[in-house]
């Protein structure tokens, strides 16, 4: 990995880490008193170890550095229960979301990066070509300095890629976050298993396609494109159909705890009116039994 691609990373990992501070704290409460010095902290130890945890597991095969799913739920859950107050349900929920939109948005833009390269790595052959035929300089000199250019454009290509995944993931967040707008909302053991389950079948999909892919392909994902050209559109269409998938159970999740507000609401007005009733029948035979009384008086005067 070269110095820029390093430098990408770590900046990805900066930004995430932002970014999941500010998708909890619209769920949880806060447990600490200086925003900005959490924050930092937060996004500190995020980053950090999550370089760290792609160090160590850069030499595994493929479909084995999957397996960073697990510590990136440890480091992400322990960081929740040391800066947020303690809600599991809601814990288990942002964890699960976060981390089944990131993954699976890893489909909708590699495509995207197949298909530029596709059309740079035939230009940027004949380019090398016409340069040496035409000896604009020595063969060594032309093929450092147009190492140098595809260099820069394999990181501007890869930085175009993060940043479209960034721009899907951060919409995504908004419109779950948005559309989620209780956070004082207590969730039950089958409210959050409404949600959870979404976002751990889009996570199972994800492992699923990539073993299937690089168990076909000798590790090699990109194959799986020259094979089957007809998943550089399906990929990405599956993708954003799952994060639609969990973004949909948590509309219909919100819309559902506002129904039962509102018939917890229309239950009260009913038994309100029925006492109101109630009430109005015992004035009656009240005003009934004070009509006899005066009647009686009435009669013994």
């Amino acid at each position: 990995m070269f110095i820029e691609d390093e430098l990408l990373e770590i900046f990805l990992q900066v930004v995430i880490g932002f970014i999941s501070f500010r998708y909890t704290e619209k769920f949880l409460r806060r447990d600490f008193d200086d925003r900005k010095k959490t924050l930092t902290i937060w996004i500190l130890i995020y980053a950090a170890a999550h370089i760290f945890l792609s160090k160590v597991t850069e030499n595994f095969s493929p479909h084995n550095r999957f397996i960073n799913i697990i510590p990136h739920i440890v480091i992400f859950f322990a960081l929740q229960k040391k800066f947020f107050l303690y809600d599991k349900p809601k814990q288990i929920f942002i964890l699960a979301s976060f981390t089944a939109g990131w993954e699976i948005l890893r489909f909708a833009v590699s495509p995207l990066s197949h298909a530029i390269f596709s059309v740079w790595s035939p230009a940027w052959a004949w380019l090398v070509n016409y340069a040496v035929e035409k000896s604009f300089a020595p063969a060594d000199e032309i093929i450092f300095l147009m190492s140098g250019v595809n260099r820069a454009a394999i990181f501007f290509v890869i930085g175009i890629c993060r940043g479209v995944q960034l721009a899907i993931f951060i919409f995504y967040l908004r419109t779950i976050s948005k559309n989620f707008s209780r956070r004082d909302y207590d969730l039950k053991f089958y409210d959050s298993l409404f949600l959870i389950f979404p976002c751990a079948t889009v996570l199972l999909i994800d492992f699923t396609v990539r073993l299937m892919a690089f168990s076909a392909d000798n590790g090699a994902m990109m194959l799986i494109y020259e094979r089957v050209p007809e998943t550089i559109l399906l990929l990405p269409v599956v993708s954003l159909l799952l994060l639609g998938v969990i973004i949909s159970s948590v509309i219909l999740f919100e819309n559902f705890v506002r129904y039962k507000e509102e018939e917890q609401k229309r239950i009260l007005l009913e038994n309100r009116v029925v006492e109101v009733h109630r009430e109005i029948s015992e004035l009656s035979e009240i005003y009934s039994d004070i009509r006899g009384l005066k009647h009686d008086l009435r009669n013994h005067l």
